[in-house]
């Protein structure tokens, strides 16, 4: 790969970037590190980092502004809410942070076999969380839901419940909770992770007494797409995304 091999083209590109932009390019690597390694909250990025809340705080601004950052609030939420979730937009950086920087000593050593079998081991769960990314993405495009109006579109949390993407509209009072699941789904465990969806969505403040819920399920595969659309749930897989 590219990105696993000392001298190619894309191994040395993030640290050039850091340096050409940056003023202080050793706390950004820092930080990067944080979020790509799980640190969303500034809180828990200060914690691994060891670095001053407020320089924290400016850097992250930084990262915001020039769109390399994503600042994340719960999707009830009003704009003033404080505790703020942080991910990685660009993929390559995403990427980069969560996999070569870490493991650049086993890199320039040449053990190809043990990064590579570290990648393999993390990439299901890196690859569902970009692919939360690609829906929501995909939703505000309007490829899935198309014709459906949203007023507001993202992730919802609470505690430890998470809600991997919610599409509302103020106007109607109309909700799609929507789960996200990089995985191959049976029929069986598809309507354990729907009804889940609908129990996670008891807990989200939002016009509870008169709103109309909907609950999607998207996932690489799932066995018996048709007998969960006759039970009034929405689901698409890989299938159905590439034809959208």
């Amino acid at each position: 790969m590219q990105v696993l091999n000392k001298g190619a083209y894309l191994y040395n590109e993030a640290d050039l970037l850091m340096n050409y932009e940056f003023r202080e390019p050793s706390n950004y690597l820092v930080i990067f590190r944080a979020i790509a390694g799980g640190c969303m909250t500034l809180s828990r990025i200060c914690s691994e980092t060891g670095l001053d809340k407020s320089m924290v705080s400016k850097y992250l601004n930084v990262l915001v502004r020039l769109h390399i950052l994503h600042e994340e609030i719960p999707v009830t939420e009003h704009v003033g809410f404080r505790k703020r979730h942080y991910r990685i937009t660009d993929p390559y950086l995403n990427f980069w942070f969560r996999f070569v920087a870490p493991n650049r000593i086993d890199i320039e050593a040449q053990r190809n076999d043990a990064v590579m079998q570290r990648v393999v081991d993390a990439l299901p769960v890196y690859c569902g969380s970009m692919f939360e990314i690609l829906v929501e993405d995909m939703i505000r495009r309007g490829c899935i839901f198309n014709g459906r109006h949203f007023t507001r579109i993202g992730r919802w949390w609470y505690k430890e419940e998470e809600i991997d993407c919610v599409a509302l509209d103020d106007e109607s009072r109309s909700v799609i909770f929507c789960e996200c699941k990089w995985q191959d789904l049976s029929y069986r465990k598809a309507r354990e992770v729907l009804n889940a969806l609908r129990t996670k969505a008891k807990v989200v403040r939002w016009h509870n007494e008169d709103r109309k819920e909907e609950f999607c399920l998207i996932a690489r595969t799932i066995a018996g797409k048709s007998r969960l659309t006759s039970e009034g749930f929405l689901t698409f897989d890989l299938k159905d995304l590439v034809t959208l």
